[in-house]
């Protein structure tokens, strides 16, 4: 049993041992942020991968999926289970969704194919700039774009409900991203770049990819695959 009186020190620790490890994350991140590019040398947008993480109890479930923009069809599906390891921690999602991301796309996707890479997250909309988007640009050396649902930091103004429309997000007086009208009337989405590549190539992007729903193409399927994957619903040759 453990003493009452002890109860605030052992917290006091456990406090002051996740304050060193954060601060080691965070020195992490602002290491890796200086190997960012914003790039507009983006010529050809044919081949996408689009990256989702689900958990269900102890694990987690990332999908990509390989997405032939002129096809407007799935070429690939990987998916990788894992048991979680990380905990959940905001603004350092990255590392606890980031490693096997970038382990599944290295082992299954030759990466000489691929444009683009659409994340389920943030990109450079973060409190420093290290978004899920951004380590997987940054270990990947590929152009990638994070596509939030919800807004994490930076300033805006809400844009017109009409499809299209966007307003920047400001950390100060810098854009980090856009809000991203992409449905009538619904809810936009917050699109701010990973790696080597800019803001408005970005949006012009994630819109494209906007056909019928609000969530663009290849993010929205790989979000459906880990929802069945995870209910062990899913088979491989339904895509």
């Amino acid at each position: 049993m453990i003493d009452l009186k002890e109860r605030p020190i052992i917290q006091f620790g456990f406090i002051t041992i996740m304050n060193k490890i954060l601060k080691r994350f965070v020195k992490i991140q602002k290491n890796l942020r200086k190997r960012i590019v914003l790039s507009k040398n983006i010529d050809r947008v044919k081949t996408i991968l689009g990256v989702d993480v689900s958990y269900k109890g102890d694990f987690q479930y990332t999908v990509v999926v390989k997405y032939d923009v002129l096809e407007g069809k799935v070429k690939d599906v990987a998916v990788k289970k894992e048991k979680v390891v990380f905990p959940y921690i905001p603004t350092f999602l990255s590392f606890r969704e980031g490693p096997y991301a970038v382990k599944t796309i290295k082992k299954h996707f030759d990466l000489k194919e691929i444009d683009v890479v659409l994340v389920d997250g943030q990109g450079i909309a973060h409190p420093r700039e290290l978004g899920l988007a951004t380590y997987i640009g940054i270990l990947i050396e590929k152009p990638t774009i994070g596509v939030a649902k919800s807004h994490l930091f930076g300033k805006f103004v809400e844009p017109e409900e009409k499809k299209g429309s966007f307003t920047y997000i400001f950390n100060k007086n810098r854009k980090i991203g856009v809000v991203l009208r992409t449905r009538d009337k619904v809810k936009p989405l917050f699109v701010s770049p990973g790696n080597m590549i800019d803001i408005e190539k970005s949006k012009d992007i994630v819109l494209s990819l906007c056909v019928k729903y609000r969530i663009p193409e290849p993010i929205r399927i790989a979000d459906k695959i880990s929802k069945r994957v995870k209910e062990e619903l899913w088979e491989r040759n339904l895509v």
